[in-house]
């Protein structure tokens, strides 16, 4: 995940207001409240962070901001938008029109729908903006989002995850099982070779008892 900061000073147009002897809002201290995870995807209104992304299952966008200000922030808004290597892109925004007071958050949210079970990477960013200043914004964060395809009611799990863009693979719990299954199967199939192997050395050492105690009756 990357971060910009587009934060150019109290002279640039960043969002303050009321006149310059005393403002009566800012919205240049508006920032990401996690940097490390600024903005990422969810099943249940960003409660939880998905980080396994599969294909046909309902999410929403997600980003906490938070005014470090001691003035109220104004009016302001976050514009989520989603690209794919496919040429696909979509932009959703969610408002805030009270603004933000000094020191307060939100949880920005806004719900984007399925993926389509294709095999593609997307990079997912938020941008804030103050609603007086809608052509720039003063953050932006970025993550990125590989899709894991579903082919046959099996999932091949790649995601990604952390503060950077990237996926990781994981075999799943189907996978799991299956190599806990195979495993228990190899320890079956050895205990029953030695069991086998155990018959067998008795089997043998009865026949040779056997054939002493007939040499000796004989003798005798």
């Amino acid at each position: 995940m990357s971060l910009e900061d587009n934060n150019s000073g109290p002279d640039s147009g960043d969002g303050l207001s009321g006149g310059s002897d005393k403002p009566k809002s800012d919205s240049s201290k508006l920032f990401f409240t996690y940097p490390e995870n600024p903005v990422y995807v969810s099943q249940d209104g960003g409660k939880n962070v998905e980080n396994n992304h599969r294909p046909n299952i309902e999410y929403d966008f997600c980003s906490t901001i938070e005014n470090d200000s001691d003035l109220p922030s104004g009016a302001l808004f976050v514009l989520f938008k989603i690209e794919g290597d496919d040429g696909s892109s979509k932009e959703i925004s969610f408002g805030q029109d009270a603004g933000l007071d000094g020191g307060a958050k939100v949880l920005a949210n806004v719900h984007y729908g399925s993926f389509p079970n294709q095999f593609i990477h997307y990079t997912l960013s938020a941008s804030i903006y103050a609603s007086s200043s809608p052509d720039t914004a003063i953050r932006t964060g970025q993550t990125g989002i590989v899709i894991n395809t579903s082919s046959t009611g099996n999932n091949s799990d790649s995601s990604s995850g952390g503060t950077d863009s990237g996926s990781t693979e994981d075999p799943g719990p189907e996978a799991s099982n299956s190599s806990s299954s195979e495993n228990g199967s190899s320890g079956n199939s050895s205990s029953e070779n030695s069991s086998s192997e155990n018959s067998s050395s008795e089997n043998s050492s009865s026949e040779n008892n056997s054939s002493e105690s007939s040499s000796s009756d004989s003798y005798n």
